[in-house]
Formats: structure tokens, C-alpha cells, sequence
């Protein structure tokens, strides 16, 4: 009995004891003869891997996070369709490159300086017969322009929408943009 700075502290650990056998992995004999390239590893263990191994922390979380599973069918799957779409991008290019450098203009193609010049001139057309003519100068379809001309447009501001202000000695003059479609008359 006596008081309690007396008696001897009971002093708990500030971390859980670890077994022995915590992050310890024992290779079954198939494993140990598999090559490290058929997992895709090149490259051998660094020397800031080996320092990781030695973390107590990052060992039992891994430990508590378990085996991960890849699916090996979709990892494949996903590299043969990237390879792909990089494969088709680079036919495109290389097919955008040619009709670009041949004397030969392709119908429904366009470079984005003739499309701008289209659709301002566009703009100013009166009748179908002028747009027509005016999609044909271009070497487009005109029921093309149309579908096109529904969703892009080139800027255009109007007089009404035009301000002018003066601040600290500069000008500014702020415009806000309109969506013109040609006023055709039939």
C-alpha cells in the first residue's frame, strides 16, 4: 500500500509486437523458377525498394492489404487497344499530311483557315442557289455545311452590343458575341 509513485510503472508497448514470420513470403517452387520479365519487370530491385522493405509500417500495411489480383486477359486487352488507337492516329496523321502536300483537293475536307472563310461567307448569302455555290467553291457538300453550321459558327459581334469605357487613361472596348445565320430568301 503506499502511494503510487511508489510502485513500479507498468510500461505498454507503443506498437503491437510483430511475429516473427510478418512479411516473410515463402516461394512455392513454380514461383521461384518464373522469370521476372513475364510479370513485366525489367528492371532489379533499387536500392530505395530494399530500403522500403526495411519500414515496419509499410510492410504490415501491406501485410493488412493483402495479395492484389490482375486480370491478365484485360491488362493485354488494354494495351492491344491502345496500341491501336495510337496506330490510327498516326495513319490519320500521316493521311492528313499527304492530302495536305497533294495538288488534289479531297471533298468534305477542310483546313481550319478554308472553314472559318466558309462560314463568314456563309454569312453573307442571299439566296440557296449563293450558298450553294458558295459550299461548292469550298469543295464541300452543302448538306454538310448545314449539319456543320448548326454547331459551329465563326465570331461575329454586333453595333448594339459594342461598349466603350475609359479606365485610368486606357480604352476598352468590350463586345459580345452573336450567332449570325444567313437570312436567306427563298
Amino acid at each position: 500500500m503506499g502511494t503510487t509513485s511508489s510502485k513500479v510503472a507498468r510500461q505498454l508497448p507503443l506498437t503491437k509486437p510483430r511475429p516473427a514470420w510478418a512479411g516473410a513470403r515463402t516461394p512455392r517452387p513454380e514461383e521461384a523458377e518464373i522469370p521476372a520479365a513475364r510479370y513485366g519487370v525489367n528492371d532489379p530491385k533499387s536500392q530505395a525498394i530494399k530500403e522500403d522493405t526495411k519500414d515496419p509500417q509499410l510492410v504490415q500495411s501491406l501485410y493488412t492489404l493483402g495479395q492484389v489480383d490482375v486480370n491478365r486477359m484485360s491488362v493485354q486487352h488494354d494495351s492491344h487497344r491502345k496500341a491501336g488507337a495510337i496506330s490510327q492516329m498516326f495513319r490519320s496523321r500521316e493521311e492528313s499530311e499527304f492530302q495536305a502536300l497533294s495538288d488534289q483537293i479531297t471533298p468534305n475536307r477542310l483546313a481550319a483557315s478554308s472553314l472559318f472563310e466558309l462560314l463568314d461567307a456563309r454569312k453573307g448569302v442571299k439566296t440557296h442557289t449563293q450558298l450553294h455555290n458558295t459550299a461548292k467553291a469550298h469543295s464541300i457538300d452543302p448538306a454538310l455545311l448545314d449539319t456543320l453550321a448548326r454547331f459551329v459558327n465563326t465570331p461575329s459581334t454586333g453595333e448594339s452590343t459594342t461598349t466603350h469605357t475609359v479606365e485610368n487613361g486606357e480604352e476598352r472596348t468590350t463586345s459580345q458575341a452573336l450567332w449570325v445565320d444567313p437570312k436567306i430568301v427563298s
